[in-house]
């Protein structure tokens, strides 16, 4: 099946956008990270990408970090206790995954 070009130029330039809004702190790494993987697949890449790799890993050990959505069902003490250890999730994937957000921000 031959992706939709106009299509995957527009995710293309999404992901741009969601890479330089990680770069420059407007949005989490942990959030940006589930948005570029979500919109992968429409913007040509696949899995084995060598651009993926670390947004894969960054998700594998954020997983545990609740969407936003998710946290909305959750108490206030359940997030207060929680959100430390989340941080400290945030800051490594920042650092971990600056790198890799600004080669496939330049890739585009």
């Amino acid at each position: 099946m031959s992706l939709n070009a106009p299509l995957q130029e527009q995710t293309r330039l999404e992901i741009k956008e969601l890479c330089r809004q990680m770069i420059e702190g407007e949005i989490g790494y942990i959030e940006g990270t589930r948005l570029i993987l979500s919109r992968a697949t429409d913007a040509g890449l696949k899995d084995h990408d060598s651009y993926l790799m670390d947004f894969i890993g960054i998700a594998s050990e954020t997983d545990i970090v609740p969407t936003s959505q998710v946290l909305k069902m959750w108490s206030a003490e359940a997030v207060a206790k929680k959100s430390p250890y989340w941080a400290e999730l945030e800051t490594w994937a920042k650092e971990f995954g600056e790198d890799a957000c600004r080669k496939l921000h330049s890739r585009w």
